[in-house]
């Protein structure tokens, strides 16, 4: 198998009070796996950016749809017969978190 995992931190704003519309930015490591014979994998630095808007469903229940770009540098191939070099992933990727509140609901 082949795969791109990213493990970032990530911090949400909500630019204007009492409107549930959210701006997203991270940044993180891009770790690459290539399981294929000769294959190589690799690692790097990686970042998103995207927004979407908050849903009360029910009481604490919250809905979350969001779009955002996540981009990356996957490292060169380590071996000197294979020449992949800047190895890097770009990707547009719409999401729907499910969200609980904890605390005093508002």
């Amino acid at each position: 198998g082949e795969s791109v995992t990213n493990v970032m931190g990530i911090a949400d704003l909500f630019p204007v009070a009492r409107v549930p519309l959210f701006l997203r930015a991270g940044g993180g490591g891009a770790f690459y796996t290539n399981n294929r014979p000769g294959g190589y994998g690799g690692s790097g630095m990686s970042w998103t950016a995207g927004g979407g808007y908050e849903f009360r469903v029910r009481g604490r229940l919250g809905l979350a749809p969001m779009v955002a770009w996540s981009a990356g540098h996957l490292g060169d191939s380590p071996d000197p017969t294979n020449l992949e070099t800047g190895r890097r992933f770009s990707v547009v990727e719409f999401k729907l978190d499910i969200l609980w509140h904890f605390g005093r609901a508002k």
